[in-house]
């Protein structure tokens, strides 16, 4: 995405919960300028794991992994 406003925000936090809830979890990857500083803003890295946002995908795979592990590792940037 190249931008986004408080809606799609909220609409991320719906789909973040949604998941915890079901105990899967929402990763993010490569996020733009706008769309990161509006999101770091927001409070969403603290609220769902800042481990969860990831500056591409090779590295959302490799968080994928460690979560699918078991290992306590995976759950250590998780929020509660």
């Amino acid at each position: 995405m190249t931008a986004i406003d408080a809606t799609g925000v909220r609409a991320l936090e719906d789909v973040a919960a949604q998941l915890r809830a079901s105990e899967r979890t929402a990763l993010f990857c490569g996020a733009l300028e706008q769309p990161k500083a509006i999101l770091v803003s927001s409070g969403f890295p603290e609220k769902f794991g800042a481990g969860n946002f990831c500056p591409h995908v090779d590295a959302a795979l490799e968080r994928a992994t460690v979560i699918n592990s078991g290992s306590p590792e995976g759950m250590k940037a998780y929020v509660a």
